[in-house]
């Protein structure tokens, strides 16, 4: 059956719902990086909410919900960012430099990164959140197949694309353990940090013979 159309009240009401959602994403963040993610509970993030625990519960059920949907609007952001990437440039190389460069600056302004993508298969059952797992594995995908287009035009010269998918993110999400906290140079900015390992990923895929340059990509 077809779903029931909102009347205009109700149009009002889930508005008002979603921003609060967002909201609550935004303080769960900042207390999973403060005081870690098994330490944080629903009772602090409720009260930093200005609700009480079963008014949090109009919004979310568990603490791991809350997770999943933290990591699930940084990857939907990601791959929405490699659509118009592709939607702008042909080029594989520039594509993934600009993808690489998003991505580091992603992890590196989100609070709570450190904690939730480098310990996304030890908070988050699978079984539990399908969705977010089938999300991740898309976005891998269109890294493999810009990386697959890479070598058909001759731009690669790697001979596994999945491999090297899988070598681009885990340099650039171990990123996440020590960006920005502990880092020797204070003035070390995620800009900088997102171009350099662009220009170093993309320029180990590139084949020998391809030519100079990264299409637009900063030197």
């Amino acid at each position: 059956m077809p779903s029931k159309e909102l009347t205009k009240p109700q149009e009002r009401q889930e508005i008002r719902r979603q921003q609060r959602l967002a909201q609550l994403l935004v303080v769960a963040s900042q207390q999973f990086a403060r005081k870690g993610y098994e330490a944080a509970t629903l009772d602090m993030i409720a009260r930093e909410m200005g609700l009480t625990k079963t008014g949090l519960y109009n919004y979310v059920h568990s603490k791991e919900e809350i997770a999943a949907l933290i990591l699930e609007g940084a990857i939907t952001h990601l791959s929405e960012s490699l659509v118009a990437i592709e939607g702008k440039t042909a080029d594989p190389r520039e594509i993934l430099h600009q993808i690489i460069a998003e991505h580091v600056e992603s992890l590196a302004h989100h609070p709570a990164s450190p904690l939730l993508i480098m310990h996304f298969d030890q908070i988050l059952d699978p079984e539990t959140f399908p969705g977010l797992y089938a999300l991740r594995h898309r976005y891998e995908i269109q890294l493999r197949d810009v990386i697959e287009r890479g070598i058909r035009q001759g731009e690669f010269a790697v001979d596994d694309p999945k491999l090297a998918s899988l070598f681009l993110l885990g340099a650039v999400n171990w990123i996440a353990r020590w960006f920005p906290a502990g880092q020797d140079d204070p003035g070390l900015s995620a800009r900088y940090v997102g171009q350099w390992f662009a220009r170093v990923i993309v320029g180990g895929l590139r084949a020998p013979d391809s030519s100079a340059g990264e299409g637009g990509v900063e030197q």
